[in-house]
């Protein structure tokens, strides 16, 4: 029912199944790719670097999975509630990224999740 209104103000869940841990890292959409913008201290994903895939499943796969009960009137408004609905987790289970940097050299990286506002990651400049 919510996903036919498409207006970004219906949520329905239940705090039972809320996820409680956020990855210690910011990020946004820069075209198809999702870029790290913002880090915690200490971790080695860097402002600039692409998260190509989490656990092995691709980010845009992983995305449009979410994207789908996400209920929202724009695109850009899905996909900013979509980056929310992949940093954040159940567990504080770590959790391994592909990351590709600014120069296309791909590693993995492994990052625990936190008990950690989104908005308390400072932000670095790129």
């Amino acid at each position: 029912m919510t996903a036919k209104v498409q207006d970004g103000h219906v949520r329905v869940g239940s705090m039972a199944g809320r996820k409680s841990f956020v990855l210690p890292i910011a990020c946004e959409w820069v075209g198809e790719r999702l870029v790290v913008v913002a880090r915690h201290e200490g971790v080695g994903a860097r402002p600039g670097d692409a998260i190509i895939a989490i656990e092995g499943l691709g980010v845009e796969e992983m995305y449009h999975v979410e994207a789908a009960a996400i209920s929202a009137s724009t695109e850009g408004w899905r996909r900013y509630r979509g980056i929310n609905e992949l940093l954040t987790r159940h567990t504080m289970d770590p959790v391994t990224f592909e990351i590709e940097d600014a120069q296309g050299q791909r590693r993995m990286e492994t990052l625990t999740p936190v008990v950690l506002p989104r908005e308390a990651i400072p932000s670095e400049t790129r």
